[in-house]
């Protein structure tokens, strides 16, 4: 069964309808005990890092999520904001943890707005592949996607393997990471038409 998390917020319907589209069973996570025999955990992300943080502890989520992915390695996708908790930490909201499953912070597309690009960065853009790993199985050279973000994943020296591809506005910036059965993509997938439903799939096959 495949988890989709529900905090209050975030594009919700959206990921349940592309679910729906390619005839995946799911289930909408709002308690701690939802997670029983989930076999793969999908959090959308819309809004505000330090609202996301707090709310998913309000609803007694954030412990149960750490147990599930971290003790029981049940595979793990972040979209947009979902993927930006993967960090330690961001300049969105001081002094709130992210994860930490990705070591990094989240930072300002600062470079893009000095040179004059508009931020929030919206609409289509190509990323770049590193290596296709899980997600970008069958992708091959450049591919577009819908972004809609201010913000972006920088991660330490050490965790730079983690990149699987990345996306250039304004500078060079991670557009989709994994760490093992932890993924994630800043790019909403749901919304990228046939090109994000063919993530989502490689995703829902992924075996470990």
């Amino acid at each position: 069964m495949i988890g989709v998390i529900d905090y209050g917020s975030g594009n919700l319907r959206s990921v349940c309808n592309a679910l729906k589209f390619i005839g995946v069973d799911f289930r909408i996570v709002q308690h701690g005990h939802d997670f029983t025999d989930l076999h793969k955990i999908i959090l959308p992300g819309v809004g505000f890092f330090g609202d996301c943080v707090k709310a998913l502890h309000q609803y007694g989520l954030w412990q149960p999520l750490n147990e599930t992915v971290i003790s029981r390695k049940v595979p793990f996708l972040g979209i947009c904001l979902g993927f930006q908790l993967l960090a330690e930490s961001s300049e969105e909201s001081p002094g709130i943890e992210g994860l930490g499953w990705i070591k990094g912070q989240i930072v300002f597309l600062k470079t893009a707005q000095m040179k004059g690009l508009s931020v929030p960065h919206v609409g289509w853009d190509d990323i770049r592949i590193k290596h296709p790993g899980t997600l970008l199985k069958g992708f091959d050279g450049y591919n577009s996607f819908y972004f809609v973000h201010s913000f972006c994943l920088k991660v330490a020296p050490e965790a730079e393997k983690v990149c699987v591809a990345t996306c250039v506005y304004g500078d060079e910036f991670i557009a989709a990471v994994e760490r093992d059965h932890i993924m994630g993509v800043q790019f909403h997938l749901e919304k990228s038409q046939k090109e994000g439903l063919k993530v989502l799939t490689n995703f829902i096959n992924y075996n470990g």
